[in-house]
């Protein structure tokens, strides 16, 4: 017996020992409760930025952090930061790794890397920008990640250092602590708001400095649900800026795009461009062709090279270059045709304080284009090549000209202004071809990523591919092609999807259109929805399509009718069957591109609804007794 009781005891001890032993142990933190799933908890992060009177700019990161499992290990194992060799030297102070069982190791100077940023590779232009790499070693779950680096950029005579940033406050994992800190002289005005919080800044001053510290406390990881809204949009965010007004930041872009000489080689290139062209349209369009394409993007943000423009020879020769250096060089171009340019930059409306002076606000950026009269915005990401008004819809834009800016924002496009709206006449014959027209008018969602110089015919057949099998269009009628709006009829032929049943009975799919949503989609909606449910746009569908049927047939099933409003939208659907001829009117409205958490059933019950597989189907049977003549019968379906 009391052998066995010490056995019993020392069992317990052992167990005792592990379980302490499995606790991470963080010097001056407390860890918070593992919840399954976890990928990681942040005890603290720190960014901190310091202006000195001297123009040196200091900055300082620090970030104590607990890994639960494998994804919290990819996530935060090898954190990396870009720099300016030419003129910011960098320091990690710290990376260790503090294991469960309270050991300390630290990363061995092998584990401490600079290269080249992949981004930059096939830029010789750039190779003073590197990318430092901590690597922490002997990580384990469970184990605390501890991170101190330090980065000085030096001051200069030829250009003044400036702070600036737009830091959001967003992780996938939880944090506990979140500390932004901005050290100036006390002299200096720091413009800085927040978006998305309360949070204000506490002031402190100290050896003719001040300092503003923002600290955000118990942040909640952002999950990711299918069509949310994004995070950027959501989740709390600092923006700084010591220039002192929007014209001394703009100054040097205003020199660029507008007063800079056009070098003669580019001059040439873009008369050579247009030389057989005479549509102002297709001479912009040539343009802007040969740079997309000709000119490698360098995926870089344009904040790491401090608004800095190489001159246009450069940027011309070297084939290559970042955002703003595509758009300078596309600017000259037009601007060595005759035509007019104003740089464009643009941002969501809900995070862009036009009171604070910094390009890090907005996310794209653009040009204004006219020549003659044609006028139209464009981007050069990789599509598409213009914007459409769905997607400028709740924007805000800097518009830049030659001799001022103006700041204005975009209002939210309504469903009235972005619609589809389609109208088709038909025939079906005894094989399931169905012969017409259709008439379709596509509003403030097209996405016309065509070249002018393409087949215009062929990208507006594309539209059509879902109408069913074998879709042939001869001809083609177009009121209107923009990159808000697409208005076109044509003739069509095109073989229906059927499948033939028992006792003769065909099942056919009725002609349809893709959509901005589809039922499998909407499945993965929870119903514990925690963030707000984004749409492609509003939506206002409005479908007339009439089918006469084959004689020596009848209907055995038609699509049964709707009639559904809740309070984010509406579906009507309307069916008839008279003198052999089927009648289908749909009108579907969702009308606002962004849907709250607790709408997320009315959403669900309208998109349900609207792509029902009942609702696109129509089922017909032979009738040998019917004469050639025409249909017998009151034509009323049976619904099976």
């Amino acid at each position: 017996m009391r052998r066995t009781r010490h056995t019993l005891t020392i069992a317990l001890c052992i167990w005792l020992l592990s379980a302490l032993m499995s606790v991470p142990v963080v010097q001056g933190q407390q860890t918070s409760e593992i919840v399954p799933g976890m990928q990681a908890t942040v005890l603290n992060d720190s960014y901190t930025v310091m202006l000195e009177q001297n123009n040196t700019v200091r900055e300082e990161w620090q970030r104590n952090i607990v890994v639960h499992n494998s994804v919290g290990v990819d996530l935060y194992s090898d954190p990396r930061f870009i720099f300016d060799s030419n003129c910011e030297h960098i320091s990690p102070v710290k990376v260790e790794t503090v294991v469960p069982d309270g050991r300390s190791i630290n990363a061995p100077d092998r584990a401490i890397n600079i290269l080249t940023p992949h981004d930059l590779a096939g830029a010789p232009d750039y190779t003073n920008f590197k990318e430092l790499i901590c690597s922490f070693v002997g990580v384990e779950y469970g184990s605390t990640l501890n991170l101190l680096v330090q980065k000085q950029r030096h001051a200069s005579e030829n250009q003044i250092n400036h702070i600036e940033f737009n830091e959001l406050v967003f992780e996938t994992s939880p944090v506990q602590q979140k500390v932004i800190r901005v050290t100036v002289p006390e002299e200096m005005k720091l413009f800085h708001t927040v978006i998305n919080s309360t949070v204000e800044p506490i002031l402190t001053f100290e050896d003719a400095n001040t300092t503003y510290t923002w600290t955000f406390t118990n942040l909640k990881e952002y999950k990711y649900e299918h069509h949310s809204v994004s995070p950027a949009l959501l989740n709390p965010r600092v923006i700084v800026s010591t220039w002192r007004s929007w014209e001394e930041l703009l100054e040097p872009f205003k020199q660029s795009f507008y007063n800079q000489t056009i070098p003669e080689d580019i001059n040439d290139k873009a008369h050579e461009l247009v030389k057989d062209i005479l549509v102002p349209a297709e001479k912009v369009r040539a343009i802007y062709d040969y740079v997309s394409t000709t000119l490698v993007k360098i995926e870089a943000k344009p904040t790491l090279f401090r608004n800095k423009l190489r001159p246009l020879a450069d940027i011309y020769h070297s084939n290559y270059g970042y955002e703003y250096e595509q758009l300078l060089l596309f600017a000259s171009m037009i601007r060595a045709i005759g035509g007019d340019v104003c740089l464009l930059f643009i941002g969501p409306r809900a995070t862009v304080d036009s009171r604070v002076p910094t390009l890090t606000q907005f996310s794209e950026t653009g040009l204004e284009v006219k020549f003659g009269r044609f006028c139209e915005w464009f981007n050069l990401a990789e599509a598409p090549e213009s914007w459409n008004m769905t997607q400028l819809s709740s924007k805000s834009v800097l518009k830049v000209g030659p001799t001022g800016f103006s700041h204005f924002d975009l209002e939210t496009i309504p469903s009235e202004q972005a619609y589809t709206e389609c109208h088709l006449q038909s025939s079906l014959d005894e094989t399931l071809k169905l012969k017409g027209t259709i008439v379709l008018d596509l509003s403030g969602k097209v996405r016309h990523s065509t070249s002018w110089h393409s087949d215009t015919c062929s990208a507006l057949k594309n539209t059509l591919t879902t109408l069913g099998q074998d879709l042939t269009v001869e001809s083609m009628n177009i009121y209107e092609l923009s990159s808000d709006r697409l208005h076109f009829s044509c003739p069509f032929e095109v073989t229906l999807l059927s499948e033939t049943l028992e006792d003769g009975l065909i099942v056919i799919t009725l002609p349809s259109l893709n959509m901005p949503l589809n039922g499998s989609e909407l499945k993965l909606f929870n119903d514990d929805r925690l963030n707000p449910i984004k749409l492609a746009s509003p939506i206002n569908e409005k479908w007339n399509m009439e089918i006469a049927l084959p004689e020596g047939f009848i209907v055995k099933y038609q699509p049964p009718e709707k009639n559904i409003t809740n309070t984010i939208g509406s579906l009507i659907h309307k069916v008839s069957l008279e003198e052999n001829t089927l009648s289908i009117k749909l009108e579907y409205v969702i009308r606002n591109d962004v849907i709250a958490p607790e709408d997320r059933s009315n959403l669900q019950e309208l998109n349900n609804a609207r792509y029902c597989e009942k609702s696109h189907l129509l089922v017909l049977q032979k009738d040998e007794k019917v004469k050639k003549t025409g249909l017998s019968g009151s034509g009323q379906a049976d619904d099976h």
